[in-house]
């Protein structure tokens, strides 16, 4: 069951540049029970993507097979548990010894936009910067969480393994990223995802309406109590 899944006490490890944090990768913050929560949400949009003529060809595939997350006419997370697990991240980035002027990390966000992709074994994607969301935007920062097989992740200059469990927090406009390979068969012995690393992508969602966007500020907040059970509070002790 999600609500009583563990979330580890993760090692964060932010990056800097220029004075600043670019990335900050939180170590295993998903238990065994926080990647199956993940899987069990996704199941029914990871087996339609198997169905289809390049899913049927994974373990070949060169590129990285793109699940159906919402409508693209209104991009706007329908799987609530995962957007206030990315809400919980956000907020944990922002208590971590950082600038308080951390380029758009402080502040809160209102709904998020998801995005999923399986990579099979020989999959990669080419490093590259995102296109801003907003106009004008300079900084904006995106969630990544990582499970099943391992990945070679390029982030900048730097090239990082990101391990089932982990979860990453970029700045998707200051950081050149991409994948430069998986892993084969490095998933965790209790992990059912065995053959592709699954990678869930969420970031702010645009809404032109101001007032809607305020309104919705209060959920970043919120979030932090109604998945606070799916964390590990540092503690090797167990709740009943």
């Amino acid at each position: 069951c999600p609500t009583e899944a563990r979330f580890a006490a993760a090692d964060a490890q932010p990056a800097r540049g220029r004075g600043r944090p670019l990335w900050i990768l939180f170590r295993g913050l998903l238990t065994a029970e926080g990647q199956q929560a993940f899987l069990n949400l996704l199941a029914s949009r990871m087996h339609d993507a198997r169905a289809t003529p390049a899913g049927q060809e994974l373990d070949r595939l060169e590129v990285a097979l793109g699940l159906e997350m919402q409508p693209a006419s209104q991009p706007v997370c329908t799987i609530p548990l995962i957007e206030e697990i990315a809400h919980f991240v956000y907020a944990a980035a922002r208590n971590l010894t950082v600038d308080d002027d951390a380029a758009g990390l402080q502040k809160q966000r209102g709904r998020l936009t998801a995005l999923g992709w399986m990579y099979g074994p020989k999959a990669n994607m080419k490093a590259h910067y995102d296109t801003p969301t907003f106009p004008e935007s300079q900084h904006e920062w995106l969630v990544s969480f990582n499970v099943g097989l391992a990945a070679r992740f390029a982030a900048n200059d730097e090239e990082v393994t990101l391990h089932s469990g982990d979860v990453l927090l970029m700045d998707t406009l200051a950081v050149k990223h991409g994948v430069n390979g998986v892993v084969a068969n490095s998933a965790p012995p209790d992990c059912s995802l065995k053959d592709a690393r699954l990678g869930v992508l969420l970031w702010e969602s645009y809404n032109p309406d101001i007032g809607a966007r305020a309104r919705l500020a209060q959920v970043e907040a919120a979030a932090v109590d109604g998945v606070g059970g799916l964390f590990g509070t540092g503690s090797d002790s167990e709740e009943d």
